[in-house]
């Protein structure tokens, strides 16, 4: 697509687009109370210093003011200053030279007050992009998570593994993916024909500054380019779906999780299997040099996964961009390491697949039961089987863990509640559970392990067990029970915190 086709339809779309629509109406205190219960506390505050606990715990007329204050920047179109400085904490990375810019990591602290509006916009747009964005498409999506796209591709090479064929897969990276949005409200002003809302956003994603912390010194501000959506934003994530989401049809399934996209085909020949990813991928390397989407065919790798030893060392040759792929053996994808027999833990959120039928992993899953390969176990079978029988996770571990635990003092009540104590300071809950195991820091258990010389007691027993300290130790035993000690009583805890040794 050249620059001149683009603008006519980016005036289209202008030409096309009402003034406000019901995504722009005014908002309520409703959606100000949603979007408040969103917000995750204990985190850093930005720039304007507010934290996010402040909203948290504001009233009635804060509330009502934020409504005002919201709807004034929806109806103007312009924001506050404050909203649009980023401040990047840098911190070094553990064992890298602190005097290279690459050892250092990047975090990005946006002002609250700027993610609250943002989260409102996006309680509005979600459900409306969820609608474009294809089925395959996974990532900051409902029921659709990072390991719900691992078990869609290992289901569709298991599927493989079942009618002999070979799985050819390519990852392909993207370089700075979120930094390369160009022409993203073109696409916005498509799906939402509303001036009022393209404004906004356009004020959001525009001239935006970020200042660099090191320790207690910190650089200049400097300029953000438009192109590129804010580390940290609500809304990015969904936006970059938006923006990908017309990616074009291929002969390869696409896997695709935010900015890492996946083909893979099958056949029982090497030949056809090569020769569609090359195809495919010049279709995709055409899609991303139009939206200057940058792909590091250095990163993008091709594995392979079948079960014949034979072939175990056959390298796939697949090009993209004139050049030919690195192939690597054990691919990870999403942070999961699979090889090419697909040795793999199994996966244990299938139950929410039974239930929504229309995810793609159904496609692979839909024979009758009958395996051609029976020494393989395909997780999505066994989880089916489970589902049917009803199998009760919790139920079947207290059973096990009744029968190899033997609750001698008759002391747990119930294995589903907190054990009690839970909520005392880190320090007397770690004793409290050294005592009640009998593992700890005392003497016999320190010269076991080589951390000392001497076993005995300083009370002058020849060894200093933790039920010696618990029970006869002159010095300092427990004159309760060890069902006291257990439900942390009061005088529990105050014998622990008088412990003169540490355990």
């Amino acid at each position: 697509m050249n620059m001149t086709l683009c603008n006519l339809i980016f005036i289209r779309g202008m030409n096309e687009a009402d003034q406000r629509s019901v995504i722009t109406a005014p908002f309520t205190v409703e959606e100000i109370n949603s979007a408040i219960e969103k917000i995750k506390t204990g985190k850093s505050a930005g720039k304007d210093g507010i934290f996010p606990e402040f909203f948290k715990h504001c009233g009635v007329r804060t509330r009502l003011w934020l409504t005002a204050f919201f709807d004034n920047i929806l109806e103007n179109g312009k924001i506050p200053a404050i909203f649009k400085n980023t401040k990047i904490i840098a911190i070094c990375k553990p064992k890298k030279p602190n005097d290279l810019p690459q050892s250092y990591r990047s975090i990005a602290l946006l002002s609250v007050s700027y993610k609250l509006l943002e989260r409102l916009i996006y309680n509005r747009i979600s459900p409306i992009i969820d609608q474009v964005v294809p089925k395959e498409q996974a990532g900051f999506r409902s029921h659709r998570s990072c390991t719900d796209q691992v078990a869609a591709l290992t289901t569709f090479i298991e599927n493989g593994f079942q009618m002999n064929l070979k799985t050819i897969a390519v990852l392909v990276d993207l370089t700075a993916a979120y930094d390369t949005v160009w022409r993203l409200l073109t696409k916005l002003l498509e799906l939402f024909p509303c001036l009022t809302l393209y404004k906004l956003m356009n004020e959001m994603l525009s001239n935006r500054t970020f200042v660099v912390h090191l320790g207690e010194r910190h650089s200049k501000p400097r300029w953000l380019m438009n192109d590129r959506l804010p580390q940290g934003s609500v809304l990015a994530p969904i936006l970059f779906n938006l923006y990908i989401s017309d990616l074009p049809n291929t002969i390869s399934r696409k896997f695709i999780y935010a900015d890492d996209i996946t083909l893979a085909v099958q056949n029982n020949k090497f030949e056809v299997t090569e020769k569609v990813l090359s195809e495919d991928l010049g279709i995709i390397s055409t899609y991303l040099h139009r939206w200057q989407l940058k792909p590091n065919i250095n990163k993008t790798v091709v594995a392979n996964f079948y079960l014949n030893n034979r072939l175990a060392y056959y390298q796939p040759k697949v090009t993209f961009r004139g050049s030919t792929l690195n192939y690597d053996q054990t691919l990870t994808y999403l942070e999961v390491k699979l090889d090419r027999q697909l040795t793999y833990k199994r996966h244990r959120e299938w139950a929410k697949y039974a239930e929504n039928q229309s995810l793609p992993i159904h496609q692979d899953t839909t024979h009758n039961g009958s395996l051609r390969l029976k020494s393989r176990k395909p997780a999505h079978i066994s989880m089916r089987k489970l589902i049917t029988d009803r199998y009760n996770g919790l139920a079947d571990w207290k059973s096990e863990w009744e029968k190899s635990n033997p609750d001698t003092h008759n002391i747990i009540q119930s294995l589903g509640n907190p054990l009690p104590g839970h909520q005392l300071p880190r320090r007397e809950w770690i004793v409290l559970n050294r005592l009640r195991t009998g593992h700890g820091r005392c003497k016999e258990l320190l010269h076991k392990w080589k951390m000392a010389d001497l076993l005995d007691s300083y009370c002058g027993h020849p060894s200093q067990t933790i039920h010696h300290i618990i029970k006869n130790c002159p010095l300092r035993a427990f004159k309760g029970s060890m069902r006291e000690l257990h439900h942390a009583t009061d005088e529990a805890i105050n014998w622990i915190k008088a412990l003169d040794i540490i355990l």
